[in-house]
């Protein structure tokens, strides 16, 4: 192996590591400093996301009550108009 493919060979190599051990770095950082912390606060209010029980019901549906808006609304939400106040 040539002098110049064996250099770039090891920055390959250097580079795929050190991007591995960013990458880990970086995600138990998000795991610490944000869904842990979310978890936890979530479990000492005892706040359920899903409804994981087994319950007799008939279906699981959840209806969401949502119906239709007045158009000033979504153009808010489009950033169209701002809100008037």
């Amino acid at each position: 192996m040539s002098i110049p493919k064996a250099f770039f060979s090891g920055m390959r190599r250097f580079g795929e590591a050190l991007g591995g051990f960013c990458s880990t770095l970086l995600l138990i950082g998000v795991y610490v400093l944000g869904i842990g912390p979310a978890a936890l606060a979530a479990k000492l209010i005892r706040k359920k996301f899903l409804s994981l029980g087994k319950e007799d019901r008939e279906t699981y549906w959840e209806d969401l009550h949502v119906g239709p808006r007045k158009r000033e609304e979504y153009l808010y939400l489009l950033g169209i108009i701002k809100r008037a106040s």
